[in-house]
């Protein structure tokens, strides 16, 4: 075997050396003007393609989107009840309308903890309008919408998308379930299973951290109070969180000085007018509950230091 393969080798290295002496005399040009590959060809075809370095001088000027440009102007108004207004163009079928209250957990120092959780999960259910949910959806369904309602610690937010043929119905809905919600018992029994659910995934079942590690920073660095309020439902309150005390917080807080209705894809005055329309609720003149509000709900720093003791033999 070894024999053999030393006559090849013989027989092969003269060949090979005319080859490679041959491709050293040869110039550039005569490369790059071979066409086709040879049987005895040792490289491919070179091709004279322009640097990639500089521009072509056959394409056109490139211009570059400059990222300080801001192609929508945000409009704001302001209505006589305080309630603000304010929108963006956006080209397109459908739109994003919602609405922003300066409410949340924040806010809850003379509440149970969790009232914001709650009224998370029990948006848009039954109003005085829509008596079921059922109602809602099918409401939904026929403008091609859906809906979020999502809270951090110092705001709410009750958000729709839908086609633009159906911003007032949508705005109507919005104005509905913060303004006129029901409450029945069965919703609240779906909520606080919900919340439960939520709690024992963050908990229990989930591998991220950051959730309950957000609160407990808070907790460590506010105190009991403020922002330093939990944004999840204690375990405790759960089960003593009712309708009364959700109606008496919104009563409270959702009010028009403290709300944004903000529209992207949707006409600014279009937006207002509905604005005018269902959200009309008087604005709450007394300078004294205001001021009161405000000072109850001002953070204030504290620090401290928030431990939970968790055993790892799970991991063993």
């Amino acid at each position: 075997m070894l024999k053999a393969v030393r006559i090849l080798c013989r027989q092969s290295s003269p060949n090979l050396f005319r080859r490679l002496r041959h491709t050293e005399n040869s110039s550039k040009d005569d490369i790059s003007r071979t066409t086709s590959l040879g049987r005895d060809s040792t490289f491919p075809t070179v091709y004279n393609f322009p640097a990639l370095s500089k521009s072509p001088s056959w394409l056109p000027p490139v211009k570059y989107a400059v990222p300080e440009a801001n192609r929508y102007d945000t409009n704001v108004t302001t209505l006589e009840n305080g309630l603000r207004v304010a929108s963006e163009k956006l080209f397109g079928d459908f739109c994003t309308v919602g609405v922003i209250v300066s409410a949340g957990p924040r806010f809850e120092g003379k509440y149970l903890s969790g009232v914001s959780h709650f009224l998370e999960k029990l948006a848009f259910m039954s109003t005085n309008k829509y008596g079921s949910r059922e109602q809602i959806v099918e409401t939904l369904h026929d403008v091609n919408a859906i809906c979020d309602c999502q809270t951090s610690r110092d705001i709410i937010i009750y958000a729709l998308s839908c086609r633009t043929t159906g911003v007032e119905r949508v705005v109507e809905l919005l104005s509905e379930t913060m303004f006129r919600p029901k409450f029945l018992p069965e919703e609240i029994q779906s909520a606080q299973a919900a919340v439960l659910n939520e709690i024992d995934d963050l908990k229990n079942r989930r591998y991220d951290p950051t959730p309950i590690l957000t609160d407990m920073i808070h907790a460590a660095g506010y105190g009991n109070k403020t922002l330093g309020l939990p944004k999840y439902t204690p375990l405790d309150n759960v089960s003593r969180i009712d309708a009364s005390m959700l109606r008496s917080f919104t009563k409270e807080f959702y009010r028009p000085e403290r709300m944004v209705l903000a529209g992207v894809g949707i006409d600014h005055q279009q937006l207002v007018d509905l604005g005018k329309k269902y959200f009309a609720m008087p604005k709450n003149d007394d300078k004294n509950v205001d001021q009161k509000t405000n000072e109850d709900n001002k953070a204030k720093w504290t620090g401290g230091v928030v431990m939970v003791m968790r055993f790892f033999t799970y991991l063993i």
